[in-house]
């Protein structure tokens, strides 16, 4: 199947396989978009019956249209293949998720699965069941603004409701319809009664998994299914001390055996979901008003009407207005003002989810992750690490592009990933998994993040490549590798913390019907609290801790001179945008007096400070240049005070 085409998409690599079908990833011949191919396997295409339930899957998925079901952008046949082309997704399944980590906490889990309920509740509403929900088939998307973001896949085995159920029977289990572990009573004797409930069961089931750490039930198909349909389910908080009181209400409700005795339906459940982990609500008592004493009659003359009181807003004026220093002045001091307040009060909100672990940061791509482990260790073969790779299509096309950029490609193209980590080496491949783990962070797919930061990745790229530099040519200074990891993340945390921004103005605008912040605040307030989460993520992503260290703090200098990762990435900073390698409003003042107290701090001269900028904006266009057709251009806007 490799290199054959399919509507104008060219495979390119198989992504799994399983007995009804293979998943292939493609890419357009002519735009270079992506795709996920599912073929039906030619063994069972000859089913008619096979095949008609292939396309209720295509037709199922495609008439919802809902944020969290995978899009199909097409479906058909050719020469007896018949196939779905559906978008494709950068992440890991749910599956995977908790073959490296269970149990999930709490927050976690009822993140997912509340994004589950809305996807089947919204399945159920039209009058079908999934009838296969299981952690294989929900999709945990690397999304930059919303972590762990979920698309609910394999619609291949759903049923109209009311619809006669497939024969079946607790004595031949491999009739069943469905996973047996995840299956509902009702689905495991073949109950022709079977609706949207069951769903609500398996997603129960699912939920036991990541909160307990192991199933229900264990055992083989047959054994399972008997537990699901006579058995006595362990409460999630015997196995797990841990778990609020709550959740585990929820979860057993869930499972309850007859369908009637569970949540009416996936919105029920969602909502129970979260109000499981709501803070509760603290209870306010009202006193009973004191008796008012009688009035003393008083004859005064009457007193002119209070003033209504003022309310100060802060608009946006057309560029055409022109307004007046005084003006000018009143507003960017208002605006300071309110940046300090609401950024101050944002960093409180960090801070305590940071010492909670609430703070949801973008998690890593699961094949980085595994690689990463396998470096650890010493004896790890190139074979074995670019097979990890070659699990991620993308990571591994990425990593092919990078090692055949101008930065690091050599003379004979590169076409094996094992050949790719072969050249760079062990250390240098652990990095640029790092990198493109990170660029995914940057590049958000909301336009208002993507508008206020453009260029961010630029900017950040070539402060690492600086700092890397710096630190290499300077004797007795930190780290390289941990230097340029800390340029590369200093500004990790903007675009995480203004889909924050974003989401909680969302809120406000459907409750209040009004904006929360003018753009420039909105930006003003990015500015002053991404630091504490860009540090939250290099820690979860167990980055070294001078890294962490130095993405919190490079916005002053401190003592440790050029050992210190934090001054050299302070210094990288402010190098960086003179260069005018950076986009927004720079205040030319400040970025000079940092460039000088960082010579005097790290024992630099201004001729050895040439050197290190030499090339410096060629090199960063070399790389960001490998995925595209041409270089991005990067703009400055300076402003001196």
């Amino acid at each position: 199947m490799i290199g054959t085409l399919i509507r104008d998409y060219r495979i390119v690599t198989e992504l799994g396989s399983g007995g009804m079908g293979t998943v292939y990833f493609a890419e357009h011949t002519l735009i270079g978009r992506r795709a996920a191919i599912k073929v039906l396997n030619p063994d069972v295409s000859r089913n008619e019956d096979i095949v008609a339930r292939f396309f209720t899957e295509a037709k199922a998925v495609n008439s919802i249209r809902h944020p969290n079901i995978v899009d199909v952008t097409d479906f058909g046949h050719a020469d007896s293949m018949y196939y779905i082309i559906m978008e494709m997704l950068e992440g890991e399944t749910l599956g995977a998720r908790l073959e490296m980590m269970r149990p999930l906490d709490e927050r976690t889990s009822v993140r997912i699965l509340s994004q589950v309920a809305s996807a089947v509740g919204a399945v159920n509403d039209q009058g079908i069941v999934h009838r296969d929900l299981k952690p294989e088939n929900i999709f945990l998307t690397n999304h930059p603004d919303y972590p762990d973001f979920v698309k609910v896949l394999d619609f291949g085995v759903v049923k109209l409701m009311g619809a006669p159920a497939e024969a079946s029977h607790l004595t031949r289990p491999g009739s069943a319809i469905g996973t047996p572990a995840y299956m509902s009573p009702e689905q495991c004797l073949a109950d022709a009664r079977l609706d949207h409930r069951s769903d609500v069961y398996s997603l129960g089931v699912v939920g036991y998994e990541m909160l307990v750490g192991r199933l229900p039930f264990m055992g083989d198909s047959l054994e399972v299914m008997m537990g699901h349909a006579r058995g006595t389910v362990v409460p999630p908080k015997e196995r797990n001390p841990d778990l609020g009181g709550a959740i585990n209400e929820v979860i057993l409700r869930a499972l309850a055996k007859k369908p009637d005795a569970r949540f009416a339906n996936m919105r029920e459940l969602r909502l129970a979901l979260e109000a499981a982990i709501a803070p509760p609500r603290p209870r306010v008592v009202t006193p009973a008003p004191a008796p008012e004493p009688p009035a003393p009659v008083i004859v005064e003359p009457p007193s002119p009407a209070p003033a209504a009181p003022t309310r100060v807003t802060i608009q946006e004026r057309r560029p055409e207005e022109k307004r007046r220093p005084d003006d000018v002045q009143k507003l960017e001091r208002i605006e300071r003002v309110q940046t300090k307040k609401v950024g101050g009060k944002l960093r409180e909100i960090i801070a305590r989810r940071i010492a909670q672990n609430r703070l949801a940061v973008p998690s890593m791509p699961a094949v980085a992750v595994r690689c990463i482990e396998q470096l650890r260790d010493q004896n790890a073969k190139f074979s074995e690490l670019a097979a990890t790779v070659e699990k991620d299509p993308l990571i591994a096309s990425r990593l092919l592009r990078i090692v055949n950029s101008p930065a690091y490609g050599g003379r004979e193209p590169i076409t094996s990933v094992e050949n790719a980590i072969s050249r760079l080496g062990m250390k240098p491949f652990k990095v640029i998994l790092i990198e493109l783990a990170a660029r995914e962070v940057f590049t958000s797919k909301n336009q208002r993040i993507r508008q206020a930061f453009r260029g961010i990745w630029e900017h950040c790229l070539a402060v690492g490549m600086l700092a890397r530099d710096i630190a290499a040519k300077l004797p007795g200074a930190a780290d390289a590798e941990a230097a340029y990891l800390a340029g590369l993340f200093h500004d990790v945390g903007k675009p995480v913390v203004g889909a924050l921004l974003l989401e909680a103005e969302r809120s406000l605008i459907e409750e209040l019907d009004e904006p929360f912040m003018t753009d420039t605040l909105w930006v003003k307030v990015v500015d002053d609290a991404h630091r504490d989460v860009g540090a939250a993520l290099a820690s979860q992503w167990t980055l070294p801790s001078s890294v962490a260290k130095a993405i919190a703090g490079c916005d002053a200098y401190e003592d440790g001179g050029r050992g210190s990762c934090t001054n050299l990435v302070r210094y990288a900073n402010a190098l960086t945008k003179r260069q005018g390698i950076y986009v927004g409003t720079i205040a030319a003042d400040e970025v000079e007096a940092a460039i000088v107290e960082g010579r005097r701090v790290l024992g630099v001269d201004e001729t050895t400070e040439a050197g290190f900028l030499a090339g410096l904006a060629e090199r960063v266009a070399s790389v960001t240049g490998a995925g595209s057709d041409k270089p991005k251009t990067i703009n400055v806007a300076a402003k001196a005070h």
